[in-house]
């Protein structure tokens, strides 16, 4: 599994890809991260739940990647 940037319908969202389909973080995270960096701050409390995701709903092909950091700093 790989965690991934990506936009869908105009939207850009954080999800975990296992290369066939993508299951959105935000949505699925008891936190709420919005953003990659987000996710990486809060990642103790939310690594278990990240490992336990095991469905991929939203079809790889279907969502453009972006870079994970938009902006690195």
């Amino acid at each position: 599994m790989k965690l991934v940037t990506y936009s869908l319908d105009g939207a850009i969202s954080i999800g975990i890809t296992d290369g066939q389909g993508v299951a959105n973080l935000t949505e699925r995270l008891s936190l709420r991260p919005r953003t990659m960096i987000d996710l990486i701050e809060n990642w103790e409390p939310l690594r278990q739940e990240v490992v336990e995701i095991s469905a991929f709903p939203q079809p790889l092909a279907e969502v453009r990647l972006l870079a994970p950091i938009p902006r690195p700093g």
